[in-house]
């Protein structure tokens, strides 16, 4: 039989694993509605050894604008939309990023959905072999690691 300490040890290690499943993560966990305020998209590698050289980012309604980091080496693109998945997408093309190496693409934006609003961003990272799809949304009863390739996703605040 297991000791608890032993049990408490082995659900510590599973636990600490959980963020690794993620690849493409929002840096911050909330932000504030109504007001102007950054966020960024870190990709932390590439496709199964091969180097990053776009991301592209659907915007859930909810957002009022979007101004892009500029990144010397790589090219933005715009697209307005109006589906049940987004309102806009926008992407970056260029680098590489070597895989084994990390990279931020930041965007300033205003929130206007109401504070405790949960907002979901459906991201495509694309390398020089294949692509990832973090697109799988999770569910607020699911366990992190029930959903494969999670959304990034930040909870909206009250302005301070």
């Amino acid at each position: 039989m297991i000791s608890k300490f032993a049990f408490s040890l082995i659900v510590i290690n599973f636990c600490l694993a959980i963020p690794v499943t993620a690849h493409v993560v929002i840096d911050q966990s909330t932000a504030p509605t109504g007001i102007n305020t950054f966020i960024s998209f870190r990709v932390i590698h590439g496709c199964d050894g091969s180097p990053t050289t776009g991301l592209k980012v659907l915007l859930p309604e909810g957002i009022s604008y979007v101004v892009p980091q500029f990144k010397p080496g790589w090219t933005f693109d715009r697209t307005q939309m109006k589906t049940e998945e987004a309102q806009l997408e926008i992407s970056w093309q260029g680098g590489p990023i070597p895989s084994d190496m990390y990279d931020r693409f930041e965007i300033e934006t205003r929130f206007v959905d109401e504070p405790g609003s949960l907002l979901s961003f459906k991201v495509v990272q694309h390398c020089k072999v294949g692509e990832i799809r973090y697109v799988d949304i999770h569910e607020q009863n699911s366990l992190p690691w029930e959903t494969p390739n999670p959304a990034p996703s930040i909870r909206l605040t009250s302005p301070k």
